[in-house]
């Protein structure tokens, strides 16, 4: 383990979620990951964006950068995003869902898109 208490694994799907855009959680992450991608967005002023994978679906947590809203257009792609999703809770600064194993990764991207990354 180094310094910053991460794993190679950890550090590894880190730098994933750089260029993702979100982390995707597996039994092998840990919370420390997790904190550590939470700072990151906020310090970079970007969408926290995160995919647990379960068993027989991924739970998809998206809230955007801090002091953000969904614009009106925003929004509306946002919800068709979501369309096959279940379990949908919709803020004004977020959304989480359940997703199909096998979907997470296009909803993930469209939800990223929607607010322009």
């Amino acid at each position: 383990m180094a310094k910053n208490g991460l794993t190679s694994a950890e550090r590894t799907v880190l730098s994933r979620a750089e260029d993702d855009g979100w982390l995707t959680l597996t039994a092998d992450i840990r919370d420390v990951a997790l904190i550590h991608w939470q700072r990151d967005c906020k310090r970079c002023q970007r969408s926290f964006a995160v995919l647990r994978l379960e068993p027989q679906r991924a739970s998809l947590w998206f809230v955007l950068a801090e002091g953000r809203e969904w614009a009106e257009r925003e929004q509306t792609q946002a919800r068709e995003a979501l369309r096959s999703a279940t379990g949908i809770v919709f803020t004004p600064c977020s959304a989480q869902a359940f997703v199909t194993l096998g979907n997470e990764v296009p909803v993930m991207a469209q939800l990223l898109n929607s607010v322009g990354r």
